[in-house]
């Protein structure tokens, strides 16, 4: 968590993790395709965003994407095979993921009314929240399908994966999570504070440009 003041209101900006841990002997397979040059990306998707009037989702999401795991490989997974997995077993990637991304939508959901109940006038909030799962004890492998050819397999420190779900308190929709390799999470939490760093200074000029500009 950040804070800085930039004149009367300030800014609050708030980044969150929430993790779930999977131990597994088998690989994970993450099929990918590119995503269309015009994708929101992230904004849309995860990290759930929630932030007041002054930060509109306009400056935020160009930033977010360009600065995206997803941009940064150049592509986005859409599904996930669990290496010799037994027929009858359920995959065990769907439910890890809806988990971390309810808990994901409902803390930011909260966080956000009660700070808009505490919080005065003026006040400029951003608050980020990212769903991950980590894989323990084994690989993460990266599969394309081109026509019919054998995929394309690789193996990778992160993966991010768009799915959907929803539920009677859950809106319909797509939602995003990363999945890491726990031997590559260092350098996964160093990219992904980089990035969030990038975002909060960009609040932070945003204010500045709100407190300077006066009314019309």
């Amino acid at each position: 968590m950040n804070n800085s003041r930039v004149g009367t209101g300030g800014l609050h900006f708030e980044y969150h993790l929430f993790i779930e841990v999977k131990k597994t002997e088998r690989p994970w397979i993450v099929f990918r395709h590119s995503e269309p040059a015009n994708a929101y990306g992230d904004t849309l998707d995860n990290p759930y965003v929630s932030h007041s009037e002054c930060m509109p989702l306009a400056d935020l999401t160009p930033f977010l994407h360009e600065h995206s795991i997803r941009t940064k490989l150049g592509w986005v997974g859409y599904g996930v095979h669990e290496a010799f997995k037994a027929p009858q077993d359920a995959g065990r990637w769907y439910t890890a993921a809806v988990t971390t991304c309810k808990a994901a939508y409902d803390y930011v959901r909260r966080e956000a009314f009660m700070f808009l109940k505490k919080s005065g006038s003026g006040t400029t909030y951003l608050i980020l929240t990212h769903p991950i799962i980590v894989i323990d004890g084994s690989c993460l492998i990266s599969a394309k399908l081109v026509g019919e050819e054998e995929p394309n397999l690789e193996e990778i420190p992160f993966a991010p994966l768009q799915f959907g779900f929803s539920t009677a308190r859950y809106e319909s929709g797509t939602y995003r999570v990363d999945l890491v390799a726990l031997k590559s999470i260092t350098d996964y939490f160093e990219y992904s504070r980089w990035a969030n760093g990038g975002c909060f200074w960009r609040a932070v000029r945003r204010k500045t440009i709100a407190k300077a500009t006066p009314p019309q």
